[in-house]
């Protein structure tokens, strides 16, 4: 049974609408452009935009080989205002990586044209995998484009 520390939110407030939030979190050249931790960049991202379709997204921190390779299925889908779907780790990516879990964002209407972004990654194993998450996940909210 999850405990309060298998989870982690965080919330971002992004200038742009919800559909164009969702956009970016749904179109593979969008998040190839942005769906890393500076200084890495997206070398990979597809997407199967469906329940039960998969997406993989690898990215390359500068001097690291081999890229970190993420992926999963997705859940639920409903545009534009939620996306949950399971994460799991290539093996070499990350030593958890047989941990599933799963990450669900929320698009929120926050007045005009302004999106509250909330993601909730949940079922970590280990509290040291959940912190180190968390950091990522806020690495790569701070790139999300606006527009």
């Amino acid at each position: 049974m999850p405990t309060p520390t298998s989870s982690l939110t965080v919330r971002k407030k992004i200038p742009c609408s919800p559909s164009v939030a969702f956009g970016h979190w749904t179109d593979p050249k969008s998040m190839a452009a942005w769906f890393a931790p500076d200084p890495a960049m997206t070398t990979q991202a597809e997407i199967d935009l469906r329940p039960g379709g998969k997406y993989t997204i690898s990215f390359k921190p500068p001097g690291k080989e081999p890229a970190m390779v993420v992926g999963g299925e997705y859940l639920e889908i409903t545009p534009p205002h939620r996306l949950v779907y399971t994460w799991i780790w290539a093996k070499e990516s990350d030593p958890d990586w047989k941990d599933r879990t799963v990450v669900t964002v929320e698009f929120k209407a926050a007045g005009k044209d302004s999106t509250e972004l909330i993601l909730t990654h949940e079922q970590f194993s280990a509290t040291e995998s959940r912190d180190h998450h968390e950091k990522g996940w806020q690495a790569i909210l701070s790139r999300m484009p606006a527009a």
